[in-house]
Parts: structure tokens; C-alpha cells; sequence
């Protein structure tokens, strides 16, 4: 888990056992809401990404930041498949780079993503909005009043 209720539960202030599973709901809310919003993986997580009809040596990965490449897997429009070894590609940040171009059907990647395993991983600027988001909503559960996400982005992939 990203964050944990007892850190969660410090930084509130709240010494009680009552709201426990309130604030783990807000907790998965929050961190959903930020991974989504930010394109993160905050804590590590192995994804299948899938592409379609893929022609291109580059390869943009929709969730950052990447860890490694676990498995790459070309499948052909006649149904063949090959998977592609260390020496066929290379990772720049959230790019996937194919040495040799495919004429794909379909391409399979395996990867690992996230800072790390704990709270601890994400970075510190990131981890205290993601705490402040939590406080949020559960000092404003029952009102409209919502979280400013323009908070998370400095962490969101700038587009050009």
C-alpha cells in the first residue's frame, strides 16, 4: 500500500480505532486518484501493456516510473510470435526502444514499474500531497469541497 493508515492516522491526529476503515477507503481513493491523474505508479506493480498494430521502433509506456522490461512478445498478422531477448531493445525513462522495427499485429510488454515497495519510495514532495489529499477527504466527507489536483502536476508527464 502506497500509504499507511498509521501514518495516515498520525498525521491526522486521530488516536481513535472508529474511522479506521473510512480512512483506508480514502487512502486507495487517494492514491487512485493520484496514479491516475499523474500517469505514476507510486508503489511497485508489474503491468501487461498491450499494443496494436504497432510499426514504429519507439514505443511510449503509459505508466512511469519503469523499473525493467520483463518480457517483450511480437505477434505477427500470421499468428507467429517471437519474444524479443536484452539485445532486441533498451528502455529510455518510459520509452520503449526496439532495435529492429516490427510489422506487428500486436506487441506484449511485461514490465515493472513504481518507486519502490513502501511510502518511503515516493518522493517526499509527492508522498506529503498524497497525505494532504487523504486529510482532504476526511476532514471534508459530507461536503462538495474538492481536492485541488493541480497539486499533482509537477509529477503529471509533460506533453509537447
Amino acid at each position: 500500500m502506497a500509504l499507511d493508515i498509521t501514518q495516515v492516522k498520525n498525521f491526522l491526529k486521530i488516536e481513535h480505532n472508529t474511522d479506521d476503515d473510512l480512512i483506508k477507503t480514502m487512502i486507495n481513493a487517494a492514491v487512485e486518484v493520484c496514479e491516475n491523474y499523474t500517469g505514476l505508479a507510486l508503489i511497485n506493480q508489474e503491468w501487461l501493456i498491450q499494443f496494436s498494430d504497432i510499426a514504429t521502433y519507439k514505443i511510449e509506456l503509459p505508466i512511469r516510473p519503469i523499473e525493467n522490461i520483463k518480457q517483450v512478445e511480437i505477434r505477427y498478422h500470421d499468428g507467429s510470435k517471437m519474444k524479443y531477448g536484452l539485445e532486441h531493445y533498451s528502455l529510455d525513462q518510459n520509452c520503449l526502444l526496439l532495435h529492429v522495427t516490427p510489422i506487428a499485429a500486436q506487441i506484449d510488454i511485461i514490465c515493472k514499474c513504481g518507486y519502490g515497495s513502501s511510502f518511503a519510495a515516493i518522493p517526499a514532495h509527492l508522498g506529503s500531497i498524497l497525505l494532504e489529499h487523504v486529510a482532504h477527504l476526511y476532514e471534508s466527507r459530507g461536503t462538495k469541497v474538492s481536492f485541488d489536483m493541480k497539486r499533482y502536476d509537477p509529477f503529471k508527464k509533460l506533453k509537447i
